[in-house]
């Protein structure tokens, strides 16, 4: 997490507000990071480089630093129609987002 970006969501709105912001973020991602490792599962890589695409800008604004930066990766690797490590990228992306959680929970 990017404290400096919470620090900010914080000043402008309140912890309410940073809540908020996190709750929604936490219910699209979910779907963003399952999404894409069952479009990866199906062979649909547009898919997969939009829920990336996606997920980075959320990502990055709310300061979730590194599943936006292996999201932002992975989506460039995509652009290239490089697909050679995307599963390995969408299991550190899994695991970045699941260390999300369980910080934001601790």
């Amino acid at each position: 997490m990017n404290e400096e970006i919470v620090s900010q969501l914080r000043d402008l709105g309140g912890q309410e507000l940073v809540d908020e912001i996190m709750g929604e973020f936490v219910t699209e991602a979910t779907e963003l990071v399952n999404g894409a490792n069952d479009a990866f599962a199906l062979g649909d890589i547009p898919t997969v480089k939009s829920h990336l695409h996606t997920l980075k800008g959320s990502a990055g604004t709310i300061g979730v630093s590194r599943v936006a930066h292996i999201a932002r990766e992975a989506e460039g690797k995509l652009k290239l129609s490089d697909t050679s490590h995307l599963a390995e990228e969408l299991q550190a992306l899994t695991r970045a987002f699941e260390e999300f959680l369980l910080t934001r929970k601790g």
